[in-house]
């Protein structure tokens, strides 16, 4: 016998019950099949309360994050209109790309005053907010003419600038015990590097915020620093 039931709002394959006929057999005793009705009744509710409470955390946790995104594209407005940042929001998290030229003095790992009085804003908003994880990492672009040992140097340049990211967010409030730092080198593109937009979309810092309800932090770095 099988049982299934849908809940609105669920983005997911609703639960499946299935019960076999030796399981239904054993709930025979006094009442017969209306002993079975009972018992599927009452699994099926329970599951069903599971469910709404799943989903009442989803909803929270999304909830949470577009509050954040709103903030920042408030209090970031021109930042957002020069393209020199944007959010992308996820059921569990929101991620922040932030341009090298926003932050960083041209090629180096030192930041902007402009771009340090941008995360000190940062960090006051997300201050106000209870999150489980933030994590920072740093990007870097690739040309054809990367030699081997290129890989390296890039490699500790998107380590640094995401070092000094983290650092000014930390001293401005941040729990750092709550920030993680990751670094990848030119190995995660998000735009080609055949062209120079491309590769300076690909000059980055990603500061991605995990809400309170998320159950998974983010993916594995290639380099992981938490103090």
């Amino acid at each position: 016998m099988r049982m299934w039931f849908h809940v609105d709002g669920m983005s997911e394959t609703a639960p499946v019950v299935e019960l076999s006929k030796h399981a239904l057999a054993s709930m025979n005793g006094p009442g017969g099949e209306n002993a079975q009705v009972k018992t599927v009744t009452l699994l099926g509710i329970v599951l069903l309360v599971g469910a709404v409470g799943m989903i009442g955390c989803t909803e929270r946790a999304d909830q949470q994050l577009i509050q954040v995104q709103g903030h920042l594209a408030h209090v970031f407005e021109m930042a957002f209109l020069n393209s020199d940042m944007k959010t992308q929001l996820a059921r569990d998290h929101l991620t922040i790309v932030i341009t090298e030229r926003l932050l960083f003095v041209g090629g180096g790992h030192e930041i902007r005053p402009d771009g340090e009085e941008v995360l000190k804003q940062m960090a006051g908003l997300f201050g106000e907010t209870s999150f489980k994880e933030i994590r920072v990492a740093g990007h870097i672009d690739k040309t054809v003419s990367d030699q081997s040992l290129a890989y390296f140097e890039k490699l500790e340049l998107s380590k640094a600038r995401a070092m000094q990211t983290g650092r000014v967010l930390r001293e401005n409030g941040l729990n750092s015990q709550n920030v993680i730092i990751e670094w990848y080198g030119d190995i995660r593109p998000i735009a080609s590097n055949d062209t120079a937009q491309g590769r300076e979309m690909n000059r980055r810092v990603e500061i991605v915020v995990y809400s309170e309800e998320s159950r998974e932090s983010g993916a594995i770095a290639t380099m992981v620093d938490k103090p």
